[in-house]
């Protein structure tokens, strides 16, 4: 039932952006695309920084002496972020493959579900932060009221989102839906992952007892968000139409925004699209142009990360190779 709605939403979504490119000209979109030419590996190349900030920001999550050096952490959070950007699993499955790959290198199954399930407050909690500048950015930029009131008016819902959020995982709200698991599955298949609910209930209260790591976990996270904003100021600077640094922070921040808010659609396939189109008039540019920006990053997604799909996918074979020698 969840593969089936994954699947829909996907195409719902993909013949969204579909309509857009070609609501706007498909060869106008496709000359403005090709405009960045050889600056795209370039982008490729800058997506190391955020990629180390974001693996900073989850090794800050766990205790101090707990977990994978930082170096492991930056390699299997872009791993877990590319299944999650390239492959219709919604936003979640990365995260298990995250919490997987903690465990095979030594971490007990709760603190690893514990750190993934914190990583994702982290991720929450800096994008909340960066929508307030964007909408704040928006308000300078003297947007349209409408379009301002609705894009607070999000944030504002996400912002109560967050804070449930982060009760449900003071209350022990995960540690109830790990019992209800268990007793589903009897007990295999949670105790796998990430050990019985008491652990994992243990392992959350240990990691918030370092609240300044986790405001430097959120911290981090920020700081690779805010990576992102020079690469949207570059696309546009090769595509011929120059913004300022605000309207870089508003177009980058509300579209990730509104990406992170259609979750339920993989990749935020359509959502990220109609955010592009959305903010172009407050930004100066013409849609078609803020709609190539969107399909540049889309590309740079997918070059970047296919490396770790690749890498996933030669894992499992040695891992099926190596069962079938020792069966």
């Amino acid at each position: 039932m969840l593969k089936g709605t994954t699947y829909a939403a996907l195409a719902l979504g993909l013949l969204a952006a579909l309509v857009m490119v070609l609501w706007q000209g498909f060869g106008v979109v496709a000359h403005t695309v090709a405009l960045v030419g050889w600056w795209f590996p370039s982008l490729v190349l800058w997506y190391v920084l955020p990629a180390f900030a974001m693996g900073a920001s989850w090794s800050m999550v766990f205790p101090p002496g707990v977990g994978p050096s930082l170096a492991a952490l930056t390699y299997i959070n872009y791993l877990g972020s590319s299944v999650n950007a390239l492959l219709p699993v919604g936003a979640v499955g990365g995260e298990v493959v995250k919490a997987l790959m903690v465990v095979r290198r030594g971490v007990a199954g709760a603190m690893a579900g514990a750190a993934v399930v914190t990583d994702k407050a982290a991720q929450a909690a800096s994008q909340l932060a960066f929508g307030l500048m964007g909408v704040g950015a928006l308000i300078y930029l003297e947007a349209h009221r409408d379009l301002v009131t609705g894009l607070l008016g999000a944030t504002v819902f996400f912002c109560f989102l967050l804070g449930a959020f982060f009760w449900f995982q003071r209350e022990g709200m995960f540690s109830r839906l790990a019992r209800g698991l268990e007793r589903m599955t009897r007990g295999r298949l949670w105790w796998n992952v990430v050990g019985s609910a008491a652990e994992l209930d243990g392992a959350l209260d240990q990691i918030y007892r370092h609240r300044m790591r986790i405001t430097a976990a959120c911290s981090w996270r920020l700081v690779a968000r805010l990576l992102f904003v020079v690469e949207t100021w570059a696309i546009a600077q090769w595509m011929g139409h120059p913004i300022g640094w605000v309207e870089a922070l508003m177009i980058e921040s509300l579209t990730q925004t509104v990406r992170g808010m259609a979750f339920v659609v993989p990749s935020g396939l359509g959502a990220q699209e109609g955010a592009f189109l959305l903010l172009a008039g407050a930004a100066g540019l013409p849609p078609e142009v803020a709609l190539a920006i969107s399909l540049v990053k889309r590309g740079r997604e997918i070059v970047a990360g296919a490396p770790a799909l690749l890498a996933l996918q030669w894992g499992a074979g040695k891992g099926l190779l190596a069962a079938r020698r020792g069966g």
